[in-house]
């Protein structure tokens, strides 16, 4: 097993309730990815079989192609699972043992600093965007509400990207990323 920079035990936990991503906010931010070769007799069966695995540990199949085999070739299958962090050694235990496994390489990049940089820029845009507000219920002038309606604008989509950004980032620390090739 190739290790990255942290071992998969310092994942950060997923989970979708309030108190988890505080709990994910508060500690590393880890995003995990890993790459595993599985020999299976019947890799169709042995897909169906890993999506079943991927559901029961509350992940989904994000991606999957499969190639049926000829005469003696069993075929393949590849499928890329996003997996709870917190579950990502106990799944890919029972990925393994679909068959023999062949290879495995685990890759973690700590995200830490960008997931509090994003924070911040959030908290003070916000800040921003209220004082605008707070301005725009005070305009006195059409020349001072354009101009402030103009500001707010920019802030606001400016504020929904870093949002959006973060969301995108704590899926990926939330929910581990396993590319399985049967």
């Amino acid at each position: 097993i190739q290790n990255g920079d942290h071992s998969v035990s310092e994942v950060a936990p997923g989970g979708a309730s309030e108190s988890e991503n505080k709990a994910i906010a508060d500690g590393p931010q880890i995003i995990t990815t890993v790459q595993v070769t599985v020999t299976v007799d019947n890799p169709i069966g042995a897909a169906d079989d890993a999506a079943r695995i991927a559901d029961r540990f509350g992940g989904s199949v994000a991606n999957r192609s499969e190639q049926a085999g000829s005469g003696s070739e069993p075929g393949n299958a590849q499928l890329t699972l996003r997996i709870p962090s917190a579950s990502l050694n106990k799944a890919l235990d029972e990925l393994k043992a679909l068959g023999v496994a062949r290879d495995t390489s685990i890759f973690s990049t700590d995200v830490t600093a960008e997931s509090q940089d994003l924070t911040a820029r959030i908290t003070a845009l916000q800040t921003s965007v209220d004082r605008l507000l707070d301005l725009l219920s005070k305009a006195s002038s059409t020349d001072n509400l354009l101009a402030i309606e103009s500001a707010l604008s920019d802030r606001q989509a400016n504020l929904e990207s870093l949002e959006s950004q973060k969301r995108n980032l704590d899926s990926q620390v939330q929910l581990s990323t396993i590319s399985l090739y049967l």
